[in-house]
This record gives structure tokens, sequence and C-alpha cells, in this order.
């Protein structure tokens, strides 16, 4: 989990204990090539990659 990620989840935790409902919906494509090739493209673009060391 990237750090980004951490600081996601703090803010749900916060915004629950703050009486807040959370909902959170993940949007996946059916094939891993193409979720690997939208990262790829991304990053040609200039924005960030995704780094595939599990800890």
């Amino acid at each position: 989990m990237t750090h980004r990620h951490h600081v996601r989840i703090r803010q749900m935790q916060e915004a629950k204990t703050n009486g807040f409902e959370v909902i959170m919906f993940y949007v996946g494509l059916g094939d891993v090539r193409l979720n690997i090739e939208r990262v790829a493209a991304r990053v040609r673009n200039g924005g960030h990659h995704i780094d595939l060391g599990y800890p």
C-alpha cells in the first residue's frame, strides 16, 4: 500500500469518527493487461507509476 493510500484510509476513518458515512467504489478492468497498459500510458504522459515491489 502506498503512502497516499494510508492517507486516504486515515481520512476515511476520521470522517467516519466525525459522523460521516463513508462509501467506497472500486472500479477495475476485466483484464490485468488493460490495467498495466493504462498505467503505462499515464507514465508516458508524465503521470506517476505504480511500484510493483510488494513487501
